[in-house]
């Protein structure tokens, strides 16, 4: 399920990959992903989060999702609960 969720979210970033930027995926120790985000590189080498944004809880429930431009969250961020529903922010 976390795969085809990944490879869904990294069909629809065909859009990101034209400015430069590219998807890192963090993964828990026991292989399933943690996080996924696109970032580019600063001249100094530091990675910036630029793009859509999603984190996930051991079990792969969405945690939290949105967008950052040039490392800073832009507006509303999403929380989830592991239960899936939203939390109230």
């Amino acid at each position: 399920m976390k795969r085809i969720i990944l490879l869904a979210n990294l069909l629809t970033s065909v859009g990101c990959w034209s400015c430069g930027s590219d998807v890192k995926v963090e993964s828990y120790p026991n292989g399933d992903i943690k996080a996924e985000y696109h970032y580019f590189s600063s001249e100094t080498g530091k990675l910036i989060r630029h793009g859509s944004y999603r984190s996930y809880y051991v079990d792969g429930q969405v945690e939290e999702e949105g967008r950052y431009v040039e490392g800073k969250k832009e507006r509303l961020f999403v929380r989830y609960y592991n239960t899936g529903a939203k939390k109230t922010v």
